[in-house]
């Protein structure tokens, strides 16, 4: 349905809670939960856990991966 659910299931009100999308090649997206908020181990939900290490987050996997992709085609 299209309902809009409260908060914190839906924090970012999209339509149908949609967070990506891709074209069938999977070359074409968007998406909502914006990994490039996460480029360090200390923006992540668990940098306090972590033993002081810090250095690129989880979030810097899609940025390398888009540089990867576009470097290999050129």
């Amino acid at each position: 349905s299209d309902e809009i659910l409260p908060y914190p299931t839906s924090p970012n009100q999209s339509w149908r809670n949609i967070a990506g999308v891709c074209d069938p090649s999977g070359l074409v997206f968007g998406l909502m939960p914006h990994p490039e908020a996460n480029h360090s181990t200390w923006l992540g939900a668990t940098w306090t856990r972590e033993d002081g290490k810090h250095g690129e987050g989880e979030g810097m996997a899609i940025f390398h991966n888009a540089v990867e992709y576009a470097t290999s085609r050129m």
